[in-house]
């Protein structure tokens, strides 16, 4: 598993940033809040996330190791993918987030583009 990557930020956009470390360019996926924090020629640290596929690798970055885990436990979640995962921290903050999980509220969950009633209630429940 790859824990963490330091690197010089090469490009980023809002669902990703190629980060260049030990000559390498990585392509790592990230919440759209991350990229504000992504300015190309800094250095930074992200933590990270590694899915192995059948058909390809994937690699999710994260600007602290409370967001990298928060997503982790979110794909355990029936019906959430990377991309739901994703969606849910680019729209509310960590707090937020826990938030709303742990009280059942789900308006702020539902308010997430791709979250409807049953994924809410899934992510409560699960």
């Amino acid at each position: 598993m790859i824990s963490y990557l330091r690197g010089i930020v090469r490009t980023s956009s809002s669902e990703a940033a190629i980060l260049e470390t030990g000559g390498i360019g990585y392509e790592v996926f990230i919440p759209a809040r991350a990229s504000v924090y992504l300015r190309p020629g800094e250095e930074i640290v992200l933590f990270t996330h590694l899915i192995v596929k059948e058909d390809h690798f994937a690699l999710y970055g994260f600007i602290n190791e409370e967001e990298r885990d928060l997503f982790v436990q979110l794909l355990g979640v029936s019906g959430v993918g990377p991309k739901v995962a994703l969606s849910l921290l680019s729209s509310l903050e960590v707090r937020q987030l826990t938030e709303a999980i742990g009280t059942g509220d789900l308006k702020t969950l539902m308010s997430v583009p791709g979250i409807g009633r049953k994924s809410a209630q899934r992510l409560v429940f699960e």
